[in-house]
C-alpha cells in the first residue's frame, strides 16, 4: 500500500503537466495562426490576403489602393502601411484604416521627392483578425521631373541647327526637342515634333503611354492628354513636351479640380462632357474629349487650332490661320535605338521658313 500510495501523487502530477503543456501548445498555435492570418474557427481571420497596388504615382503623394480578395465576418476594414526603404518602422503610413473591404490611402506631403522609392503593404481585417499582403516596392513617377517644369533650373545647349537640348538641374532629366514643322497660329506659331525625356524611361508604373518609342513623345497632339483615376477621381495631365501633374477633385464639386503645385492652371470637366484646362498667364484653353484626348487649343480671342484622331493616332492638325497641316496618318520616327539622334527637318521652300512645311506637302516619316 505504501509503495502504491507513494506512486499516486507522481502519476497525477504527470497528468496535470501534460494538460498544461497541451493548453500552452493550443494557445500558442492559435496565436501564431492569428498573426499569420491563417486561424480557423471562431478566431479565423480572412482566408486570403488583400490585393494592393499604387493607384497614382504622378504626384509627390502617391496613392495606394487595396481590396479584399475574400469575405470576412463582422465589421471589416482595410489598413495601409508604407515606409521608406530600410526604415525600421512604417514611417510613411502606419495602419491608416478605411472602413469596408476596399479603399485608398495617400502618403503625406513632404516625405518623398521625384523618383523616390517606398515600400508598402495592406491588411484586410474583420472581427476575428487581420491578414496582411506581401510587402511591395513603389516609386514616385519620374515623369514629374520631365518637360518644362515651373521654377526648374535648366542648362540649355545646342546639338544641331534644328535640335535643342537642355538638362534639368533638379531632376537630371535631359530633354531633346526635334521640331518637324511649324503651324501658323494667330496667337503664336505651334511647333510640332518629337521630344525625348531621358528619365521618363525609368517610369514603369505610370499611367502615360507614348505614341512613339520609349523616352520619346509628340510635343503636342496625341501625347498631350488627360487620364482620370476611377478610384480617387484625380486627373493626371500629360502636357506639352512631357510636363506632368495630377489634379485633385475639389471636395463637394462634381467638375472642379485643385491644380498641382507650380501649375497656374484651372481644370474643369467630367468624364461625360470632357475637360477644359485654362492657363492663367495666356488665357489659352486646352479642350479634351471624354477619352482625354486634346481636341482644341483656343486662344483668348476664340481662335481655335483643332486636332483629329483615328483611334489613338493623331491624323491632322488644323490651324486657326490655315488649312490642315498634318495629313493622316503621320508620326515622326525617332531613332530605333531610343537615343536622341539627329532628325530630318522639312526643307525650306517658297513661302516657308526652315522648320515650316509648305501647305500640301508630306512631313518626313510619313
Amino acid at each position: 500500500m505504501s509503495k502504491h500510495g507513494s506512486s499516486l501523487p507522481s502519476a497525477r502530477s504527470r497528468v496535470r503537466a501534460r494538460r498544461r503543456a497541451a493548453r500552452v501548445a493550443t494557445v500558442g498555435a492559435v496565436a501564431a495562426a492569428v498573426v499569420a492570418g491563417q486561424a480557423t474557427g471562431v478566431l479565423a481571420a480572412p482566408a486570403s490576403a488583400p490585393s494592393v497596388s499604387v493607384a497614382i504615382n504622378e504626384t509627390l503623394q502617391p496613392v495606394l489602393k487595396a481590396a479584399a480578395t475574400t469575405g470576412g465576418s463582422g465589421a471589416q476594414s482595410v489598413k495601409f502601411f508604407a515606409r521608406t526603404p530600410g526604415a525600421s518602422t512604417w514611417d510613411l503610413l502606419n495602419g491608416t484604416t478605411v472602413t469596408g473591404t476596399s479603399g485608398t490611402a495617400r502618403i503625406p506631403a513632404g516625405k518623398l521627392s521625384v523618383q523616390s522609392a517606398f515600400e508598402y503593404r495592406a491588411e484586410h481585417c474583420d472581427s476575428s483578425g487581420c491578414i496582411t499582403s506581401p510587402v511591395k516596392t513603389g516609386r514616385v513617377s519620374s515623369d514629374l521631373g520631365i518637360g518644362p517644369r515651373a521654377g526648374a533650373s535648366r542648362v540649355p545647349f545646342a546639338i544641331g541647327d534644328a535640335i535643342n537640348a537642355q538638362v534639368d538641374a533638379g531632376s537630371g532629366n535631359l530633354m531633346v526637342s526635334t521640331p518637324q514643322f511649324t503651324l501658323p497660329r494667330v496667337a503664336g506659331d505651334l511647333s510640332v515634333g518629337a521630344v525625348y525625356n531621358s528619365i521618363s524611361r525609368l517610369d514603369t508604373e505610370g499611367n502615360f503611354t507614348t505614341s512613339l518609342s520609349s523616352g520619346w513623345r509628340l510635343s503636342t497632339g496625341s501625347d498631350v492628354n488627360l487620364w482620370r483615376d476611377p478610384t480617387t477621381g484625380a486627373v493626371v495631365y500629360s502636357g506639352p513636351n512631357g510636363l506632368t501633374g495630377s489634379f485633385w477633385p475639389v471636395t463637394g464639386s462634381a467638375d472642379k479640380y485643385v491644380a498641382p503645385a507650380g501649375f497656374k492652371m484651372d481644370l474643369v470637366g467630367t468624364t461625360a462632357a470632357g475637360w477644359t484646362l485654362t492657363d492663367h498667364a495666356s488665357f489659352e484653353k486646352q479642350v479634351f474629349n471624354p477619352a482625354g484626348q486634346l481636341t482644341v487649343m483656343r486662344d483668348r480671342n476664340g481662335n481655335e487650332t483643332k486636332f483629329a484622331y483615328n483611334g489613338q493616332s493623331l491624323t491632322s492638325i488644323t490651324g486657326d490661320s490655315g488649312p490642315t497641316a498634318a495629313p493622316s496618318p503621320w508620326r515622326p520616327r525617332p531613332d530605333p535605338s531610343g537615343s536622341p539622334a539627329s532628325r530630318r527637318t522639312p526643307p525650306a521652300g517658297p513661302g516657308c521658313r526652315p522648320g515650316r512645311r509648305p501647305t500640301g506637302t508630306t512631313p518626313p516619316g510619313s
